[in-house]
C-alpha cells in the first residue's frame, strides 16, 4: 500500500525506524486512535503505512513489526498531550538517572559530586 501514494520505498529495521520517527513532531487524531501525522513533512504512521517525507517504509520482518507497532502505541497512549506528541519529554525520561550531589565551592563554583565518588566504586 505504500507504493500507491509514495515516490519511493524501501525497506527497514526497527532501530531505522525509531531513528526517522524521532525525527518529526507528530499529530495524532480523535477519529483514528493510534494514528499519526506530521502534515507538513508528509509522514504517517496510519492503518500499518508508515511513510517519512513521502517515502515508504516497509519493516523487513514480522517481529520488527511487532515491536513498531508497540512502541507507537505506547507513544500514542502515553505521551499525547493535545493529539501532540511531544518527543523531547520522552527523551527527558529515559535520561540516567544522577546518584550523588551538586556541591557549591567557596569560589561560588556548582560541581556534581556522584555517590561513586564520595563512597567508592563499590556501591552495594
Amino acid at each position: 500500500m505504500t507504493a500507491s501514494d509514495a515516490n519511493k520505498t524501501g525497506w527497514a529495521s526497527y532501530s531505522t525506524f525509531k531513528k526517522w520517527f524521532h525525527n518529526y513532531e507528530w499529530e495524532g487524531s480523535n477519529v483514528f486512535k493510534g494514528s499519526l501525522w506530521n502534515r507538513e513533512m508528509k509522514c504517517t504512521y496510519h492503518a500499518g503505512i508508515i511513510k517519512f517525507e513521502g517515502m515508504g517504509m516497509k519493516i523487513s520482518d514480522p517481529f520488527s513489526y511487532l515491536l513498531v507497532l508497540i512502541y507507537v502505541r505506547r507513544y500514542s497512549k502515553n505521551y499525547k498531550r493535545d493529539n501532540i506528541v511531544n518527543f523531547q519529554y520522552e527523551m527527558m525520561k529515559n535520561k540516567p538517572r544522577r546518584d550523588g550531589y551538586n556541591v557549591s565551592l567557596p569560589s561560588g563554583e556548582v560541581i556534581y559530586v556522584s555517590m561513586e565518588e564520595i563512597y567508592g566504586k563499590d556501591l552495594e
